[in-house]
Formats: C-alpha cells, structure tokens, sequence
C-alpha cells in the first residue's frame, strides 16, 4: 500500500479493489469502479482509511429509492473531499442507475462532489448523467449459504428442487429450483458459486422498479409496460433457435417470445414491432446477474450461462477461515502433513467504512501435532464430533476386553476448508486428515466446502523380466479434487478390490445416493463415487 503522505492524498497506484461498509444491521461489501471514476474512487477510500466516516449515519432513508450518508454533521449539508470542498464528476454512459446496489456521489449540481454518497435502492435512471457512479454491492455467495437460508425459511419455501449431473458434476450448473415461487437460482459446479438469479415464472413474483409494480397479477410484463418502465434501450438480441428477444441491462435481462416473421422489423427496438389484434408479447424470464452480457451476440442466453462466478464476497466470509489450495507434503515414503493457503477477513483501523479485509494466510498442520497446535493454525472448528463407536474393533486382538478408561477419538471438522482432523483419543494428537470435495451426489454433499487439495504422489515402478527398470525418472501423479479416478488408478496400482462403503445414521437410515468404494493408496485412502470421481481423500500416518 503506497501513501503520499499520511493526511494528503493517496498515491494513485493505491486502489483497494472492495471496502466493506459496517452497520449496525450488519457488514456490507462494496467493489469500487476505479477504472470509470478513480478520482471518486479514491476520495472514498481514503476517507474510510482516515476514519472521517466513523460514527457517522444513514441521515436520509427513502424507502425504494435509497439510503444516504457521509456526512459527519449528520445534517446531509457538511463534509468535506481529500481534494478541498469538492471535485468534478466522472460520469460515464456506460455506467447506469439500472438497480439496487449501486453506489454514486451525492451532490447539489454539477462538480460538487464532497464525502456524501448514496446507495440505490431500486433503479433511479432518472438520476443518470447527473451522479457520479463508483461502485456496488458485491455478489456471488456459496451453494451452502444459499442453502442454509433457504433452511431457515422452512414452511415459506415449499417445494424445493436441487437438479444436478450425476454424469457430469463439473460439467452443469448446479441449481436450487423454487418450484412454487418460480425461481432458480444457478451455481457454478466448480467453485459452487451463485451466478445467475433466473425468474421463469413471471405469474408467480411482484416486481418493482423505481417503486411502482412493473410486473403483478393487475400489471403485465408487456413490451409497452418495460418501455415505459425502464425507459429506451438498444434494440433486443434475437435467438432464431428459441424465437426470443433479449433485452439486457447492465446484470437484467428479459426475455420476450417473438416468432422469427417480426425478426427484421426490430433493429428499431421492440416498441416499433406492429402484432396483430395489438396483443404485445410478455416477458416470459428475466435473469439477474453481475456484469454486463455479451451484448448484440445471438444466443446470450448461453452465454449468460456460461459466465465466470463472481468471487466470494466479503459479506458471505462471517469469520471464517476459507481455503485457497492445500497441498499435502510429503517426503519419500510418507505423507507429514498439510500446507494449507487460506483467506479471511483481515483486521482494520476503522469501524463505520473499512477497506478490502481480505487477508491471506499461510498455515500449517502435522501428524503428530497437538490440539492446541491446530487450534493456534485454524482457529475454532466449526464442530467438535466424537467417535461413538470403532467398527474396526473387532479386528482387534483384544476386542473381547473391556476399556478400564472409556476413551473416543475425535474430529475437528472445519466445514468452510472441506476438512477434517482426528486426533487420537488417548495422545490428543493428530493422526488422520480428511478431505472432502463435495460433489452433488455424495452423502455428505454440502457439508462441506470443496477442498482444493494437490497430492502429488510417485507412480509405482514397473520391471522388465531382467528387472532393469523401464523408467528411472519417472514423473510423479498429482490427484487433485477435480481428478477422476480411473485416469490415475492403473498408474497408481492401488488395491485391486475396494472396500464398499455405504453411509447411513441413526436419523437417516437409508443412503438414496448409494455406496462408494474405498482403495488404499501408500498411506491414503481414497472414496471414490459411481461416476469415478473422488469424494474424499483420507491421509493417516504410518510412522
């Protein structure tokens, strides 16, 4: 982080990407737009940096319009910039009051940019080209938080569909289908990441801009009605194959079926299209998102899709540990233990606004460590679980004696790192790692967050019948979460027969998703599914 000096401003290499706003009804993470208005930008940041928001309110609320603050006196006619009393705006016609969510320059005309800001609401188009816009609210939160939410609000919710491949996890988009409010919510398969809000039942949702209903049971989502409502756009994307037109806004779009015989008369937008008996098409789906769509490429819809996920905001972190990569460290013959690259909310100087508190961390755990070693390395675990019995015992050559002490071993589960830690009973000391990916199909689906785990392991050295060896150098096999098991097995010459492992509990007695297979590796065992993928990796010491 590179200053000027510490009361003037900023050097103009610094540009925190996020600030997270702290109320008192919880923390807000908002993404600065430091290429379309840096000026504004950085006025912002290190205003928060000096603390000059501390303390200070929301002075002026409108209810779906928007809340405004920052101003110390509270009055909503103080506060100062970086620069002196004010500074020029920076507005740009790519950037719109489309939503909520949006951030932009309070002011009493032209260039008279201070400290004040707002906050949207609703969409306030009204307020474009006089604003100046420099951030938003940021999105993409996990499948499991979305999830637990959808838990909580058990008897309101009612019929909920998690569709998925079983074929091909990595492959479809995971969805959360909301059969009964016509909504579905779209994840990405591998960062298990919300990336699309789809609404595909317009009957069953109210819907507002600027306050006022634009789509209900007494106001139709008609091409007239969305004119009127959002004002003019760019004429609509049309896709020949499903005979719709895609009308986008920066993260909106409505889709309206129209037949292909009206396709050459829209290059004037859809308001100019004449239907016979003036029945206008509604909208039959809008989709929510971050960014902006491809605009003006046929088919869209695919490639709304097909988007990136945002990262995770800040606001989803709640405290706790996530993890980036762990690698599973190993010397020549045996697994030691994990290097884990973890991320969470860093510490900051200020209270009301602060900067980006993402903050890296690099961590390790051994075999062998104690419970306060892996306390003092990951914190708190999510769950503290106790093994109630040992199937294994029986194997045991003193199975039939009684313990003179009951003892259990025990897990640290970390949910958010997609890991486990057994410690033994009687040392308190580490002597399994667990590893889960998470796959939709898997008993313990949504447990856990997926664990990006690397394990590189040697392969296993084939002999010729002279017993020269074919390969002296060979290159090792690295098994990630995302590594199918029938591209390693034969390279890693596990097991030749799995152990069949099928979950139940006392509260659930039956396991619809059916067995897995386990096969031992070196010192691992690994879980693999149906369809060949590893759902987890168990690494324990032979030491």
């Amino acid at each position: 982080m590179s200053l000027a000096n510490i009361s003037g401003i900023p050097d103009k290499h610094w540009q925190p990407p996020f600030v997270a706003l702290e109320t008192t009804m919880g923390e807000v993470i908002i993404e600065l737009y430091w290429k379309h208005a840096p000026i504004t930008c950085r006025n912002f940041a290190e205003l928060a940096r000096r603390g000059y928001y501390n303390g200070t309110k929301f002075h002026r609320i409108i209810r779906d319009f928007m809340i405004q603050g920052g101003d110390p006196t509270g009055t909503g006619k103080g506060g100062v910039s970086i620069y002196g009393e004010c500074f020029d705006d920076e507005i740009h016609d790519d950037l719109k009051h489309t939503g909520a969510g949006i951030l932009s320059m309070a002011n009493s005309g032209p260039d008279s940019n201070g400290s004040q800001f707002f906050i949207t609401l609703a969409p306030t188009q009204w307020l474009d080209g006089k604003h100046t816009i420099f951030g938003r609210i940021h999105s993409g939160m996990h499948f499991s938080q979305s999830v637990s939410i959808i838990q909580s609000q058990v008897g309101i919710i009612r019929g909920v569909q998690v569709l998925y491949s079983d074929s091909n996890p990595l492959e479809v988009d995971l969805v959360i289908n909301l059969p009964h409010d016509g909504v579905r919510l779209i994840f990405d398969p591998v960062v298990q990441r919300l990336k699309i809000i789809e609404i595909y039942n317009m009957k069953l949702v109210k819907l507002k801009y600027c306050g006022l209903p634009f789509n209900s049971p007494e106001v139709l989502p008609s091409i007239e009605q969305i004119e009127h409502s959002f004002g003019a756009t760019h004429p609509g994307v049309y896709d020949s194959d499903k005979q719709v037109f895609v009308l986008n806004f920066r993260g909106l779009s409505f889709y309206f079926p129209i037949d292909s015989k009206f396709q050459p008369g829209y290059a004037h937008g859809l308001g100019s299209l004449q239907f016979p008996n003036g029945t206008s098409p509604l909208v039959a789906k809008t989709a929510i998102y971050v960014g902006n769509m491809a605009a003006g490429s046929v088919g869209s819809e695919e490639h709304c899709l097909k988007a990136p996920p945002p990262p995770l905001p800040l606001v989803c972190y709640h405290n706790n540990l996530y993890l980036e990569k762990g690698e599973v460290v190993r010397d020549k013959v045996r697994t030691r233990g994990l290097r884990l690259h973890l991320f969470t909310e860093g510490n900051s100087a200020t209270r009301v606004l602060l900067e980006p508190k993402r903050h890296n961390l690099l961590k390790e755990v051994w075999f062998g460590d104690t419970c306060e070693d892996v306390l003092s390395a990951l914190g708190a675990p999510s769950r503290v679980f106790y093994k109630s019995e040992d199937k294994m015992r029986i194997h045991s050559p003193h199975a039939h004696k009684r313990d003179k002490i009951r003892r259990s071993d025990f897990f640290y589960n970390y949910f958010t790192l997609g890991l486990d830690v057994l410690f033994d009973a009687k040392t308190h000391c580490v002597k399994k790692f667990v590893l889960h990916t998470n796959y939709p199909g898997h008993y313990n689906f949504n447990m856990y967050h997926r664990c990006e785990f690397v394990l590189s392991l040697p392969p296993e050295i084939s002999k010729t019948d002279s017993g020269e060896l074919i390969d002296v150098s060979p290159s090792p096999i690295t098994i990630t979460a995302y590594t199918k098991w029938d591209k390693v097995n034969e390279q890693l010459k596990a097991s030749a027969r799995p152990v069949v492992l099928n979950r139940a509990s006392s509260t659930n007695t039956t396991n619809p998703f059916g067995c897995t297979f386990c096969y031992g590796i070196r010192d691992a065992i690994v879980e693999v599914m149906a369809n060949q993928h590893i759902a987890s990796v168990t690494l324990y010491t032979t030491a």
